[in-house]
């Protein structure tokens, strides 16, 4: 009997190849790209780091004569590009005196000036005490702070003289503030600023020449 012969196996296909990636492949270039913008990135990050550099500020609000310390001081960077006259601060790398004393009020992180540190009786500034109702003092006004103070009636009829409304001391520091319930009349706050000497007779003689002159406080942000 015969068999058949087996037939011929089928001639293989050719393989198909994958068009190779060449260097007109978009895929390339955004890869290229992407690497690229990661670096300049890094950079700019890098350098802008190099770019700051640490001064102090005070942890809390303190008053002229208070004396600092380093628990009273934190480290805080500062961008030399935008720091205006970073040379006035106080550098952490710098030495500091065991007995600095402030002849200025400072708020809770505000960075320490070179001006206001010193001996504070050289200032030239004398310490008063007024008396104004507790509903025209900020809460948040205590020892430290940097207010001004209007009058808001009682002022004096002459055309010299401050009219309600004016501004009649600025940029005085609190030394001391407290709720006295005996001091004039009740809920009112005696608060004791440090003024410039030269201002303090003018000061006087404008409570001196009202008729039950009212105050108001506004605190410096």
């Amino acid at each position: 009997m015969v068999h058949d012969a087996d037939p011929s196996p089928a001639a293989p296909q050719p393989a198909q190849r994958s068009p190779a990636s060449g260097w007109r492949d978009p895929r390339l270039w955004a890869g290229v790209l992407l690497v690229a913008a990661s670096g300049v990135l890094g950079a700019r990050v890098l350098g802008a780091a190099d770019d700051t550099v640490e001064v102090w500020a005070v942890v809390a609000d303190l008053g002229a004569g208070d004396e600092i310390g380093a628990d009273d001081l934190v480290a805080t960077p500062v961008l030399l590009g935008r720091a205006d006259g970073l040379d006035r601060y106080v550098e952490v790398t710098e030495e500091l005196p065991a007995d600095l004393t402030l002849t200025r009020g400072l708020g809770a992180g505000e960075l320490v000036p070179r001006s206001a540190l010193g001996d504070p009786t050289a200032a030239g500034t004398v310490q008063i005490a007024v008396a104004v109702d507790d509903v025209r003092v900020p809460s948040s006004v205590g020892a430290g702070s940097v207010v001004d103070v209007y009058l808001l009636s009682g002022g004096a009829a002459t055309d010299d003289g401050p009219r309600l409304g004016d501004r009649v001391l600025e940029d005085v520091t609190v030394v001391a503030s407290s709720a006295e319930q005996d001091f004039a009349t009740a809920g009112q706050r005696k608060l004791e600023l440090a003024v410039p000497a030269e201002e303090a007779p003018s000061f006087f003689a404008l409570l001196a020449g009202s008729s039950e002159p009212v105050l108001s406080v506004a605190r410096q942000s």
